[in-house]
């Protein structure tokens, strides 16, 4: 008798261990809902390249918290932050209807998107938006490009899938370099454009994966739109399981899907410039009017292009710039540097 309890014994303890544990994901909190939320671009020059963040809402307490990581942080200083390039950016947790109204104020589109991820995974993804929310982990050294609000939570969303997120963008070719991705954000202001393509160095011309192009939130909105992974089970899913559009811009600030060219506006801007000062050369011989305002035009000139060529050289000394400005050839910042020398009766 004793023989056979034993063999019982043994049999439910082996059914147990090979039975998997049906409670195994509810130890997990299944009561997270993650989203992303897109905030399109504005009419601010801040809001032109969009915003995004990261969601988390408890169905237990009806509450849910909206994590920011591209929060420009108080603590900046013009000599020690700003102008070497070394801007503080900061996390922080926000309520979510402030932080939506906040930008649908700025008269931006609003776009939610929920995650389709496993307990456990909602689980994780949690603790990493905690962990950079604590006081040593808040603030960051922001770059433009590898480290900013949409690349923080675009590599969340590769931990929640596996890896897999990543492996399938990084091999995708984008449609735009670096530098025609910041042009093209940029169009509604001719000079403000031409300003951050002269700030952008050869580097940023090289072709770039999706995966790169991930620092735009819209960028980022495409991808995980078009994304299938597989699951901890072998399951093939959707990254995104449902899409709420919850504002949309009623004056319509739209990105274009091509690059725009600037080369007809520069051709007329150059032809008029040539004909005035030609004009004013012709004249110079007659009228001493057109003698000074030859060389104030040339004064001017040599400056403008003597003191971008300053601007490039004294910052491309700071490597935390290497996204914008040290990337620059210094052959170019050499040969703006060199029409401040010139006297304007050279040129």
């Amino acid at each position: 008798m004793l023989h056979l309890f034993m063999r019982r014994i043994i049999t439910i303890s082996i059914l147990l261990l090979l039975t998997p544990p049906i409670f195994s994901q509810t130890s997990y909190d299944d009561n997270l809902t993650e989203k992303i939320a897109v905030f399109g671009p504005g009419n601010k020059f801040y809001a032109w390249w969009g915003h995004i963040t990261l969601i988390i809402e408890d169905k237990s307490t009806g509450r849910g918290i909206s994590y920011d990581f591209g929060i420009f942080s108080d603590d900046n200083k013009i000599f020690n932050n700003i102008l070497p390039g070394k801007l503080i950016y900061t996390s922080e947790k926000l309520p979510v209807i402030s932080n939506i109204n906040y930008y649908k104020n700025l008269d931006c589109d609003v776009s939610l998107y929920t995650l389709d991820i496993s307990p456990f995974k909602k689980d994780e993804i949690r603790q990493l938006a905690e962990t950079d929310m604590l006081p040593l982990n808040r603030n960051y050294f922001y770059h433009f490009f590898n480290d900013n609000c949409t690349t923080r939570i675009r590599d969340m969303i590769d931990t929640a899938a596996g890896g897999q997120f990543k492996e399938r963008y990084e091999n995708e070719t984008s449609m735009f370099t670096l530098r025609q991705q910041v042009s093209r954000h940029a169009w509604v202001s001719p000079f403000t454009n031409w300003i951050l393509r002269f700030l952008l160095g050869r580097e940023n011309d090289r072709e770039i994966s999706s995966w790169d192009a991930m620092f735009l939130p819209s960028e980022l909105e495409k991808c995980i739109n078009n994304f299938y992974y597989t699951d901890e089970y072998g399951v093939s899913r959707k990254l995104v399981s449902e899409t709420e559009i919850f504002y949309r811009s009623q004056n319509g600030f739209s990105v274009p899907d091509t690059q725009k060219s600037w080369l007809l506006h520069s051709f007329v801007v150059g032809f008029i410039s040539a004909l005035i000062l030609f004009i004013l050369l012709l004249k110079s011989e007659k009228y001493r009017f057109a003698v000074t305002a030859f060389s104030i035009i040339q004064s001017l000139l040599g400056f403008l292009l003597g003191g971008a060529g300053i601007f490039l050289f004294f910052f491309g000394f700071f490597p935390l710039c290497s996204s914008f400005i040290c990337s620059s050839s210094i052959c170019s910042s050499s040969i703006s540097f060199s029409f401040i020398l010139i006297p304007p009766n050279i040129l």
